[in-house]
Parts: C-alpha cells; sequence; structure tokens
C-alpha cells in the first residue's frame, strides 16, 4: 500500500537502525511502541516484535525502510519524504522464503512469496540490505513453520523435486546411476578460498570432516598449533555444533586469543550435497568484537579419474559490525588466513585418504594464489605498512591530532 502520509519528527524512521539483537531496551520498547502505532489496528494491539531490522524493499527502485517480524506477520515500512509505503504479510500466506542477494552476490536479502490467486508461485518481495540476513531468515522460518507448516512442507517438496530432475538429468550425462550432481544451493560468500577434489565419496568425506572428532582434533592441535581445544557434540534442529579452541600468536599485539565458532548444517542430502555454515569470533584480537569471519562449505559428488569423487567448494568472508581503522589491513588478512587453512586441511584430507588405502590418487589442491602458511597474527601486516604510514603527511596529521586527544583528556 502506497500513500503520502504525515509522520511527526523523530518518528520510527529517523532514528538510528536497530537491529534484531540489540540489547539496548529503552531502544527495543521503543521500537515496539512504534510498531503498535504503525500497524496496530491492522495486526492488534499488544503484539510483541521478535526480530526488526533496517532493509530496502527491492522494487523498482530501493525504498528503504524497517522489517519486523511478529509471530504471526512479516510487516515492512518506509518513508522516503512523506511518502510510505506499508507491507503487511500474515505468514499464513506466506508459500516460499529463501536467502537472497543484493547486486547478484552480497549475501543481504531475504524473499518472500505471498499467495495470490493469479499466479501460483505467489508474489516475490525482496528485503535486501539486512545487517544480520541469517538471522533474520530463520526467525522467519520458525515462525512461519509454526503458523503453516503445510506450506513450508510444499516449498521444500517443490525444491526437492526441482533437484531431483535436474540432477537425473546430469547424473544421465555422466552415467552415475543414484548420483545426483549438484553445486548445492548455489548461495556462497565473496572470497573463495579452496576448490577442489578428492578420491572418495562424498559421504566419506562429510563424515570425515563432521564426524570423525579424532581427525579434526589431530588437525587442529598438531597442524594448526591450537591448544585447549573444546568440540561440543551435535545437536538436531537444526543440526549445530559449538566450539572453542585457543589460538597462539607471535609479534605485536596480544600472544593468545580465544575463537569461538559455530558450525550449522544448511543442507544434508547424500544424494546431492552437503553445506555447512560456519561463523568463527576471536574478541582477543584488535577490533576482534567488530567482526565475524564465515565460510560456507560445499561438499558434493565428483568424478576423479573416472571413479565416484567428491568436491570441496569454499568461500568466505569478515563481515564487520562496525567500522574500524584497521579493517583494511584486517579484512585481507582473515581471507588469506582462510586460503591458508583449508589448504591445510586438504593437505590432511590426502594424508588421511593415503594412510587408508582409500585411493590410489591424491588430487591436488587447488586455490587462489595461495601463499604458504604464516604463523603471525594477521594484523602484523601493520609492520608491513608502516614506511607508507610515515611517508604520508596526512597520516602523520591524523595521528598528531589522536595524540593531542588523548594528551588533553588526561591532564
Amino acid at each position: 500500500m502506497n500513500r503520502p502520509r504525515e509522520v511527526s519528527v523523530g518518528s520510527i524512521d529517523s532514528q538510528v537502525s536497530l537491529e534484531s539483537n540489540d540489547s539496548n531496551p529503552g531502544v527495543r520498547r521503543k521500537r515496539q511502541s512504534d510498531f503498535e502505532r504503525i500497524f496496530g489496528s491492522q495486526v492488534g494491539q499488544d503484539v510483541e516484535v521478535l526480530a526488526t531490522q533496517s532493509c530496502d524493499w527491492q522494487s523498482n527502485i530501493l525504498l528503504h525502510g524497517r522489517l519486523y517480524l511478529t509471530r504471526t506477520h512479516l510487516c515492512f515500512r518506509s518513508n522516503i519524504l512523506g511518502y510510505v509505503t506499508e507491507h503487511v504479510h500474515p505468514l499464513a500466506d506466506v508459500v516460499a522464503l529463501e536467502r537472497g542477494t543484493t547486486a547478484k552476490w552480497i549475501q543481504n536479502a531475504v524473499y518472500v512469496n505471498i499467495k495470490d490467486e493469479s499466479d501460483p508461485d505467489g508474489i516475490h518481495f525482496g528485503y535486501g540490505s539486512l545487517k544480520d540476513r541469517d538471522a533474520m531468515y530463520e526467525t522467519i522460518f520458525e515462525n512461519w513453520k509454526a503458523v503453516a507448516p503445510d506450506r513450508v512442507e510444499a516449498m521444500q517438496t517443490r525444491r526437492k523435486e526441482a533437484a531431483s530432475m535436474m540432477g537425473s538429468s546430469e547424473s544421465n550425462e555422466t552415467g552415475a546411476a543414484g548420483v545426483v550432481r549438484s553445486e548445492g544451493t548455489g548461495e556462497c560468500y565473496a572470497e573463495l578460498a579452496i576448490d577442489t577434489q578428492f578420491p572418495i565419496p562424498l559421504e566419506e568425506l562429510y563424515k570425515l570432516l563432521y564426524h570423525n572428532d579424532e581427525f579434526i582434533h589431530d588437525f587442529m592441535t598438531n597442524d594448526k598449533k591450537l591448544t585447549d581445544v573444546n568440540i561440543d557434540p551435535w545437536k538436531d534442529e537444526p543440526k549445530k555444533r559449538t566450539m572453542s579452541y585457543v589460538m597462539h600468536m607471535s609479534g605485536m599485539g596480544p600472544s593468545e586469543s580465544d575463537c569461538y565458532s559455530t558450525e550449522t548444517v544448511a543442507v544434508a542430502d547424500p544424494k546431492t550435497s552437503y553445506e555447512i555454515v560456519s561463523e568463527t569470533r576471536t574478541p582477543g584480537v584488535p577490533s576482534g568484537k567488530r567482526f565475524v569471519i564465515r565460510t560456507r562449505t560445499v561438499l558434493t559428488h565428483a568424478e576423479v579419474h573416472h571413479k565416484p569423487g567428491s568436491r570441496m567448494y569454499v568461500t568466505t568472508e569478515c563481515d564487520w559490525s562496525s567500522s574500524s581503522w584497521l579493517k583494511g589491513t584486517i579484512t585481507p588478512a582473515v581471507i588469506k588466513g582462510q586460503r591458508s587453512h583449508h589448504e591445510q586441511l586438504a593437505k590432511k584430507v590426502n594424508e588421511w585418504i593415503k594412510s587408508h588405502d582409500m585411493a590410489d590418487v591424491v588430487v591436488e589442491v587447488s586455490t587462489p594464489a595461495l601463499t604458504e602458511p604464516t604463523e603471525t597474527a594477521p594484523w602484523l601486516d601493520l609492520e608491513k605498512h608502516v614506511s607508507e604510514i610515515l611517508g604520508n603527511p596526512v597520516m602523520i596529521a591524523l595521528i598528531a591530532v589522536l595524540l593531542a586527544i588523548i594528551i588533553l583528556q588526561r591532564s
């Protein structure tokens, strides 16, 4: 519904964005109050807002606004110079839900299809520029599943049938009966960490990487030199596990940092693919509380030397929640570290395959411009830029101003 509408100064659209994980109770109360004022007449009063994030509605033009989720409705509101756009989507009317992208590759959108009598696929709505796309998607999905389980099941059935039809066609071409060649869901992060193949079946590779605790513990302690490694058991619905460890570093900065990682199995179908999404946080490193390292590991069937094998395709990103002057140094160092890590992991897998006589040949690792693993911390790349900083009068002036401010504050 689009219509001009007057809004008071200080309304919800003029405030600083509050994401779904914000812990400020005062701002949360204001978001709740604003939601009731805007949508109360349509969804009812005293309806709890479960999640809210600023976003852009992907229409003919991008309309910036805010997305709200309750237990029964998904609502959107935009106010651009008095031109108000509002959407109220009952979750019972949702026929499809998926993670989406902005500009074809930025993983920050959610796509929702709403039932329509004239279109069996429903009317498409895309909401992009979400700060935490996955959290919003999962919260919408869980509440949609509670409200309309039949529609969720119907969507999942349609997608499995489509994947099966595509896979059957491809398997006929390769002659591999019962094996569906798949690229997974097609979702990926911006940076490629590794793309390699192994001469062992898909199911064996998945079990080795995610259910062989002895293998992964040995890799983390002996190959990666991590300590205090703790790997929790898998939990179901969704299939998820957490792990923690201590990373040791040399040179400038802290000598070690606690690390916390969460792995979630997004897809688990031995006929097509496995997809595992991980998030790692390193709060002990400089600016460590401001970014999270995400990876998406896609394991699929492959033919290796005319025998059944598997492919491991890993993409990654360093996602910043707030600005930092170290961002330009840390981000490329993180990507480099992820590539080095997965190169080491692939080498470890190949050694395991050889030691267990599972293949006659070991497939070489293929990664983008990998360098030798380094034991230095990511921010040590700062040393490489010292000469550039000292030779830049603007940087010297900024440093002088910062030092002056610090001295004045302490005096």
